[in-house]
């Protein structure tokens, strides 16, 4: 799932769980902003973990794929993180819950990514 063919999937999926609505101004909010931010450390993560197990097998395809999906998500990512600080400030940020909740979804996504990266 981590290649440049499914990242808008991932994509719409993070906007989908993070509540992505526009406001009566047409501004765009995210109900869970701390969502953005964690999927946006932890995919990078699980990218070069599936780089790895790619670099370990020899398998060009799979870095190729990682590889495009960094580059997309590069791209993406900076644009969605800033929209989440500059909307939503530093202060309506729970750093100390959200530094929690990534740990507790770390935990979730391991259990049932890494089987994929595998593969």
């Amino acid at each position: 799932m981590l290649n440049g063919t499914f990242y808008d999937t991932v994509a719409e999926a993070v906007e989908k769980l993070a509540g992505l609505y526009a406001d009566e101004h047409g501004q765009c909010i995210f109900d869970r902003p701390s969502m953005v931010l964690q999927v946006g450390n932890l995919l990078p993560m699980y990218c070069q973990i599936k780089k790895g197990c790619a670099i370990r097998d020899d398998n060009d395809v799979a870095m190729r794929e990682v590889d495009r999906f960094v580059s997309l998500f590069k791209a993406d990512c900076s644009n969605s993180m800033s929209l989440v600080i500059f909307v939503h400030g530093p202060s309506r940020l729970n750093i100390v819950e959200g530094m929690i909740n990534q740990i507790q979804y770390k935990k979730v996504l391991e259990s049932r990514l890494l089987p994929q990266l595998k593969s």
